[in-house]
């Protein structure tokens, strides 16, 4: 019963994913002009979004990670300018609006300063070392947050600054401290963004597969795909969304 309890659990959850729109919402609508057009094939080039290529090990980190990026998860990865130039002008032709393209030959691994006491109170960590990214895209994240610390919050951020530290921070509470010397923070009363929704769908996932392992499994075979199989639906249905951008028609 408690298998079974479970598993209704997650497929309402994953039924929320979807059913908030939070996919189809969060990509501005250029660079969704643009992912359509490589999927149909109108571009040489299939790009991604950076927020795309990477997962957060917590919703927490997440957090911080994304108002760190802001508008940049939304930038498009490429390999070549010349990638970039067919879809600005795509953009351009269409009068579809303007995207940020990062090309990989143009990225600069920023590098961390390892005079930092990472184990220091108030330090989560380095924020590459707190996320799984794709290999081919490690680079162009290096160059978005190669440098990047994530603390706990305000008061061990600040703490740091005034000792002049030149990277910048972010907190888990969503505050950042930026290398020019600003500090942003806040509440924002936007959805949140790609960065957390793929960390909620990677946490998802987990938890669904770790049910299937569960040694305390207490369904037959049958009554065990027909639960999965169902649980699945919705979260084949997220995915779809996320990674394949099967929204609505924009070209």
């Amino acid at each position: 019963q408690s298998y079974r309890r479970e598993l209704t659990h997650l497929e309402t959850q994953y039924g929320n994913l979807s059913a908030t729109d939070i996919f189809t919402g969060v990509y501005p609508e250029p660079v969704r002009v643009i992912l359509k057009a490589a999927e149909k094939n109108l571009l040489s080039s299939k790009p991604q979004t950076a927020a795309d290529v990477f997962v957060c090990s917590s919703p927490e980190i997440a957090e911080a990670i994304e108002a760190f990026l802001g508008g940049r998860q939304y930038w498009l990865l490429v390999h070549k300018l010349e990638e970039a130039q067919e879809g600005i002008d795509f953009l351009k032709n269409n009068k579809a609006g303007r995207a940020t393209y990062l090309a990989l030959e143009r990225c600069r691994i920023r590098g961390i300063d390892t005079r930092i006491n990472i184990k220091a109170r108030g330090i989560i960590g380095w924020a590459m070392d707190l996320i799984t990214v794709t290999n081919e895209w490690r680079d162009a994240i290096s160059h978005l947050m190669g440098d990047l610390l994530i603390v706990e919050n305000f008061a061990t951020a600040s703490a740091l600054v005034r000792e002049g530290v030149k990277f910048p921070i972010a907190t888990l509470e969503g505050e950042v401290f930026a290398a020019s010397g600003t500090v942003s923070g806040g509440a924002s009363r936007q959805r949140a963004g790609a960065v957390i929704a793929h960390q909620k769908l990677d946490e998802l996932n987990r938890q669904l597969e770790n049910l299937r392992n569960s040694p305390d499994n207490d369904l037959d075979s049958r009554e065990e795909k027909i639960l999965i199989t169902t649980s699945c639906k919705a979260a084949v249905k997220a995915n779809t969304y996320l990674n394949q951008y099967q929204m609505e028609e924009i070209i």
